[in-house]
């Protein structure tokens, strides 16, 4: 049986508690049926370059500001591009439950 994967990111320069965020990010990729990679600790790669060599279809994050606004849209903009039909799925760990950030949601809604 084949598990889509889903790639943790925790920015480790604003994370306030790494560990805590890392066990909540893995128990919702368990949760959600998703097989977890993590960053290669020495990669200089950019977080879409990673999710793209992970081949992720899920990327989890504890909160929306562990990416900047660039990086957000690369991310975005590579599910895009790599699927149209789906929308891309993020799924910050403070997002209410049931809701996901996509390509096709509005980014300044709170």
């Amino acid at each position: 049986m084949s598990h889509s994967i889903a790639f943790g990111w925790i920015d480790y320069d604003i994370s306030r508690a790494p560990e805590s965020d890392r066990d909540r990010i893995r128990r919702l990729a368990d949760q959600l049926g998703y097989r977890l990679v993590w960053p290669c600790e020495r990669s200089v790669l950019r977080v879409v370059d990673q999710v793209r060599n992970a081949e992720a279809d899920l990327l989890i994050l504890p909160a929306p500001g562990h990416l900047s606004p660039l990086e957000l849209n690369e991310v975005l903009q590579h599910r895009r591009r790599r699927d149209r039909t789906t929308p891309p799925q993020l799924r910050p760990l403070d997002t209410p439950a049931g809701h996901t950030m996509s390509a096709s949601s509005s980014a300044s809604s709170d």
